[in-house]
């Protein structure tokens, strides 16, 4: 499903979530936009990136993820918990792991150099060019040991991929593991900036979604 926004006079093509309420709410979001996205561990923010990315491979499109916190076994795990099977997908090169788990595992036993992570989010940029949606999880543990503007310019790169391969791009960000200014300059880099948070006051999970 697409959507078109009128913007200034001209009309913009918009791209479904796939989740249905938050369509019917925003519309869709922006072709060929990167996503920032925010929360604390347990909010439900990274599987609302991941369920994005699942609904564009089941539909055809093609995902590159980029995993970091975690080894892709475990994203594939959880998502299967929420009946998300990505079997079909990987088997069908729908949905392309690349495995930062391991390469910073690696790096922290010195056997590879520290700039490889940062090379990997070159080819999540070469992928969003290339046409694939794309997922970071997450940009807080790239940036672990690292100034921003470190990985400023592969994020300029990821922005230009975008646009050129159109899709939508996440960057997964975990709000306590970063200062309020680096997460706003992070939001600031991309076109869009999502939180969300859980209140855990209620006895049935609930939350809320700020774009």
């Amino acid at each position: 499903m697409s959507f078109e926004q009128k913007t200034a006079g001209r009309t913009e093509p918009r791209l479904s979530s796939g989740i249905e309420a938050l369509d019917r709410v925003i519309g869709g979001f922006p072709t060929g936009s990167v996503i920032a996205i925010a929360g604390k561990p347990g909010s439900g923010h990274d599987i609302f990136a991941q369920q994005i990315l699942f609904n564009a491979a089941s539909n055809g499109k093609k995902v590159t993820y980029l995993s970091i916190d975690r080894p892709p076994e475990d994203v594939i795990g959880e998502l299967q918990s929420l009946k998300l099977d990505l079997d079909e997908l990987i088997a069908n090169k729908r949905w392309n792991f690349l495995d930062g788990f391991d390469a910073r595992m690696r790096v922290s036993k010195g056997e590879l150099g520290k700039k490889v992570l940062t090379n990997m989010l070159a080819s999540v940029s070469k992928a969003a060019k290339s046409g694939d949606w794309t997922g970071v999880d997450t940009l807080s543990k790239l940036l672990e040991g690292k100034e921003t503007d470190e990985v400023t310019p592969v994020i300029d790169d990821l922005l230009v991929g975008a646009r050129e391969g159109r899709g939508l791009h996440f960057l997964i960000l975990v709000d306590d593991l970063h200062d309020p200014k680096t997460v706003a300059s992070l939001a600031q880099l991309a076109d869009g900036y999502v939180r969300m948070s859980l209140d855990e006051s209620r006895s049935e999970p609930s939350g809320t979604i700020r774009i």
